[in-house]
């Protein structure tokens, strides 16, 4: 990131996206995995409304939020991964 004024202005957007990131990897190990299943997507399409916000605005400069994409789309990632399993062979769901 520059020096310049703008991504001063990033630097809240981009705490509040790894935040959110963070806490939809994490809250299954530390809260249990129900909360995979009930929460984990909804902090991923807040990251995700996080990234889209920055790019609108600062462009570029906003591309710097999807350093959290790979922690905001594991569980999702994983809930694809297995409902594509269960379509092949029911025997592979969990």
């Amino acid at each position: 990131m520059s020096n310049d004024g703008s991504s001063a202005n990033l630097r809240p957007l981009l705490i509040a996206s790894l935040a959110a990131a963070g806490v939809g990897f994490a809250g299954p190990w530390v809260l249990g995995f129900n909360f995979a299943e009930r929460y984990s997507v909804w902090f991923a399409a807040l990251w995700l409304a996080l990234v889209v916000a920055a790019v609108i605005r600062y462009r570029a400069g906003g591309l710097w939020l999807l350093i959290g994409a790979p922690l905001a789309l594991y569980w999702p990632g994983a809930f694809v991964l297995i409902s594509v399993a269960c379509k092949h062979d029911i025997r592979a769901c969990p």
